[in-house]
């Protein structure tokens, strides 16, 4: 059985993007970062993903603007566990903001909806 994990992006005014994330995936503007968001209120190295043991990761990298995971403040240098469908936030204080939608498949199928699944 294949999992795949992909974080769908929805930049402002855009369409959303599917980018499969891996092991020590780096979301930023920098032109190094896996996931290359070319937006000033983002980090040149923003977030980073970690999957280890069907397990899956998110790490606020010391940011400016800092992110959201399901409205919560990531601590910053900090991993913390992310499910199916968990929402991630990057926002500003002027309003621009970065919408992200994690999500989990095994064999091509969306593996559900409860945002609490650890992919097995």
């Amino acid at each position: 059985m294949t999992t795949k994990v992909f974080l769908i992006v929805k930049e402002t005014d855009k369409e959303s993007i599917k980018h499969e994330i891996q092991d020590q995936t780096i979301l930023g503007r920098s032109r190094n970062a896996d996931v290359l968001i070319a937006e000033e209120f983002i980090s040149r190295e923003h977030l980073q993903f970690f999957i280890k043991d069907n397990r899956i990761a998110v790490m606020d990298m010391g940011s400016t603007n800092g992110a959201a995971l399901n409205g919560a403040p990531l601590i910053p240098q900090s991993p913390t566990e992310i499910f199916d469908d968990d929402v991630l936030i990057i926002g500003d204080n002027v309003g621009n903001s970065l919408i992200m939608t994690l999500q989990v498949t095994k064999d091509g199928a969306d593996i559900g909806e409860s945002g609490r699944k650890v992919i097995a």
